[in-house]
């Protein structure tokens, strides 16, 4: 008798029906769900292969929101990290800097406050 265990524990995955789990099962469903409202929708106004284009189009979306993932991060999350970094970005401008002037000034200045003070 074996056990499986993932070497990585991160990318452990519980099984909801058929090996897919909660967010593929939730959006497979609703794929299904979109070709069937354009199938009987569109089906007595369009021919058969343009109709199975449809069906597809509108299914894809939401197969890509269950299964795509990027960089180990499902959708939403992915539109939640370029929002934060768009939100949170800052204009790149080219300023020069001297660190080791500002670490002596600063470390000038404390030796003085401590100097000052025991004498």
């Amino acid at each position: 008798m074996e056990v499986r265990i993932n070497k990585e524990i991160r990318l452990y995955r519980e099984t909801f029906v058929l090996g897919l789990d909660l967010r593929q099962s939730v959006c497979s469903l609703l794929a299904c769900a979109a070709a069937a409202a354009v199938y009987f929708l569109a089906g007595s106004r369009c021919g058969t292969e343009l109709l199975s284009w449809l069906c597809t189009g509108a299914a894809i979306p939401f197969a890509l929101l269950g299964f795509w993932n990027y960089k180990g991060m499902p959708p939403e999350k992915l539109l939640l990290a370029a929002w934060r970094s768009f939100r949170l970005r800052k204009p790149l401008l080219p300023e020069p800097r001297n660190l080791f002037a500002g670490f002596a000034a600063e470390k000038k200045k404390n030796k003085t406050k401590i100097q000052g003070g025991i004498a």
